[in-house]
């Protein structure tokens, strides 16, 4: 886990400024044997630390202009995001942009999966709508079938005509519809049973007093 000292511009300082006090402190030391003329010539400390101390300083100063430079940066795009840039920390700065991140990718999944839904019910619906259209569709043809509506062999010349529009059969055969529905057309169909009947009764009863006669 990352904590809060590794984020710290103050505590950054602090470990630079720990580098400079030892390059000092080499560059002192450097200085005295270099200086000292009872140094023996064998020994190898100068021979080694003086090119450290060369490289060293230089990487140093390079190290110390990067600091100048982030600092600014991160000192202007926290004055650029209304943070106060006295007390705002680079840890405290960018863990809004992290929290912010992490919430909108949660908000954005959520969007994404209301768009799947809502889409996925979009195509229900039409599915079930269409399914219940095919299925009326079907009824009426079966209905149209039994009672011989748009039967070729129902109509003649004479009742096809142009005047019959598809709106004037499909009105038929909603009112026939209605009928069943009502029984009323059954209603009819008994009487006309009924009516047959007592005129066939009739009939017969006539034609038995002629041959009586």
């Amino acid at each position: 886990m990352v904590t809060n000292h590794i984020f710290s511009l103050k505590e950054l300082e602090k470990e630079i400024k720990v580098l400079e006090t030892g390059l000092q402190e080499l560059r002192d030391e450097v200085s005295f044997h270099h200086d000292n003329p009872s140094y023996d010539p064998d020994d190898k400390f100068l021979v080694v630390m003086e090119p450290f101390l060369e490289d060293a300083t230089h990487s140093f100063e390079k190290m110390e202009k990067t600091k100048a430079e982030m600092k600014e940066k991160f000192q202007a795009a926290v004055a650029l995001f209304g943070e106060d840039v006295e007390t705002t920390t680079v840890l405290d700065f960018f863990t809004i942009f992290s929290s912010f991140l992490t919430s909108f990718n949660e908000a954005n999944a959520e969007l994404e999966k209301m768009e799947r839904e809502r889409e996925e019910e979009r195509k229900r619906r039409e599915y079930a709508e269409q399914m219940e259209k095919e299925r009326a569709e079907k009824r009426k043809s079966r209905t149209r079938q039994f009672f011989g509506f748009g039967s070729s062999n129902k109509a003649s010349p004479s009742t096809t005509n142009s005047s019959i529009t598809p709106a004037d059969d499909g009105q038929e055969l909603d009112d026939l519809i209605s009928a069943l529905r009502s029984a009323d057309i059954f209603t009819e169909d008994l009487k006309r049973r009924k009516n047959r009947k007592a005129k066939s009764t009739k009939a017969s009863g006539d034609s038995s007093k002629h041959r009586l006669i």
